[in-house]
């Protein structure tokens, strides 16, 4: 008994060319030549003004990935160029396909597996590249006649409208627009702005209420001004303007110092040892606060999370944010970074490095798995060869071939696992912190990202009530995120901090670093300099 033929319709409509076949025709030819063909109709994909010249279409990938499955071993289409109309896609999908055991049927001209048949479809091919290719460029050149007379291009911003390719002014979006620059030229806030626009029943051109995103829009368009722009051409009264270029300029200004005010408030609350810094005491993490003295002006500081609970839990200073982060900052790139610590640094962490890719376990392990898998996959294509085949054959043949893929991509990751530079870029990458300027907010949160594993600070020993304490700063200069150094691994070296003499004090601090790496990739270390 002959085998049921299963076919797959592919239908795709552009909205870019209105003389193409509508979906609903192409999926009744198609249907009409399947039932004609004793084709019995798996499924059918669609695609909806979408451009041939593009393979991100969702429905053609689908269809791409189903053809894996052995679900039909015939797709129908219209014609050729709705398969696609890009010679390179038309290619790699089809031989995507063909390998899937899909045959492609352009029922309007369906050709046989002769050559004269392949030299036909490839002809087919290319004239739809050009086709598509050609439409492009005509539409482009019209477009760019269109800049050249100042004519409407596509959308028009808020406040204008199109009148038989003219651009003119839509009275009543207009007179908003005049409102927004206005109303922020006075010193309204772009939320205060959107609520009276929206009270008032003014509406975006969707019939929408206007929202923040959409003010900042409108705020930075120069057409608004008269500038007709398309591309990169500039036309200086190339449509009606709607503000003058005074209150234009006046509100860049007022965006800009508003931009600054902005930044300067996120960098006041920013608290860049978040995460990173520790209470020396009890080990808890030291949280950012905020308050407001007497008199308006706001303090802000770290504060022991323990404490912050319970008062009694821990009796840690809280420390200045500024006092603080300041420090930490220029101690590392004043005192840690010397000529002398930082080629020490950079010959310890070579070191680290080379440790690393000189061990082969991962990598022998990897290429083992391999060979198996490899074997394996053998066995199977054997198999097949001998006539032995079940949709699970085929399903296993896949995921071990998406494993072999895996693998190899691992293996050439592990073989290039090596040292990438020399001491000399590490020390060249060091130096670089030297350079910046300390007080510059980008500057510091660099540094602390880049150099510091973790800060944990303690009161001072002598005198409980004194407002003096030490840090102790972990860097953390290894190739890749280290764990955050714990309490417990600081303790380790407490008794050495105490008698160590070589504190450095700066302003009320004194300070010692180590290097936090990974020993062996199990235990921590730490590592004076």
């Amino acid at each position: 008994m002959d085998k049921t033929k299963t076919a797959a319709i592919y239908a795709r409509y552009s909205s870019s060319n209105q003389r193409e076949e509508s979906i609903d025709a192409q999926l009744r030819i198609c249907r009409k030549y399947a039932e004609e063909n004793g084709y019995s109709i798996i499924k059918e994909y669609t695609d909806n003004a979408i451009s041939g010249r593009t393979d991100q279409r969702p429905a053609f990938q689908q269809m791409i990935q189903d053809s894996a499955k052995g679900g039909f071993d015939t797709l129908l289409i219209y014609s050729h160029d709705r398969f696609s109309r890009n010679k390179y896609d038309t290619a790699t999908y089809k031989t995507r396909l063909k390998r899937n055991g899909v045959r492609i049927v352009a029922v309007t001209l369906p050709l046989d597996d002769s050559p004269e048949s392949g030299l036909m479809e490839s002809i087919m091919e290319g004239f739809a590249q050009y086709y598509s290719e050609n439409l492009a460029r005509s539409t482009k050149r019209g477009l760019e006649e269109n800049a050249l007379h100042c004519k409407s291009n596509g959308p028009l911003p808020y406040g204008y409208k199109s009148e038989n390719g003219e651009i003119v002014l839509d009275p009543l979006p207009a007179k908003v627009v005049n409102l927004i620059y206005q109303l922020y030229s006075e010193g309204y806030g772009k939320k205060m702005i959107c609520n009276t626009l929206n009270r008032n029943g003014y509406r975006t051109n969707r019939g929408g209420e206007f929202k923040v995103n959409a003010l900042h829009t409108i705020l930075s368009n120069e057409r608004y001004k008269g500038i007709y722009i398309y591309g990169d051409k500039r036309i200086e009264g190339g449509m009606p303007a709607i503000i003058s270029e005074e209150l234009f300029d006046k509100v860049q200004h007022q965006v800009k110092r508003n931009r600054r005010a902005r930044k300067a408030m996120k960098e006041e609350n920013e608290y860049l040892l978040n995460g990173k810094a520790f209470c020396g005491e009890c080990g808890s993490p030291l949280v950012g606060e905020s308050g407001r003295s007497s008199t308006g002006e706001v303090y802000r500081y770290y504060k022991c999370a323990a404490r912050k609970k319970d008062p009694q839990a821990c009796q840690l200073h809280t420390e200045r944010k500024e006092d603080l982060e300041d420090f930490v900052v220029g101690y590392i790139c004043r005192e840690v970074l010397t000529d002398e610590n930082i080629q020490l640094i950079a010959e310890k962490e070579f070191a680290l490095l080379e440790e690393e890719a000189a061990d082969k376990s991962l990598l022998m392990a990897l290429q083992a798995e391999y060979k198996q898998v490899s074997s394996k996959v053998e066995n199977i294509l054997e198999a097949i060869e001998q006539g032995i085949f079940t949709p699970k054959t085929k399903d296993r043949l896949m995921e071990l071939e998406e494993r072999q893929t895996e693998l190899e991509d691992k293996i050439v990751r592990e073989k290039l696992k090596k040292p990438e530079f020399t001491v000399d870029h590490i020390v060249y990458w060091l130096t670089k912190f030297r350079q910046g300027d300390i007080k510059d907010f980008e500057f510091r949160r660099a540094v602390i990202n880049a150099l510091v594993n973790s800060v944990f600070v303690y009161d001072d020993d002598t005198d409980p009530n004194s407002k003096k304490g030490r840090i102790i700063i972990a860097l953390n200069l290894k190739n890749g995120p280290v764990n955050t150094l714990t309490r417990s691994d600081v303790q380790q070296m407490g008794h050495h901090f105490k008698r160590n003499s070589n504190f450095c004090r700066i302003q009320r601090y004194t300070a010692v670093f180590f290097i936090a790496s990974r020993n062996s990739g199990i235990d921590l270390d730490l590592r004076e300099i």
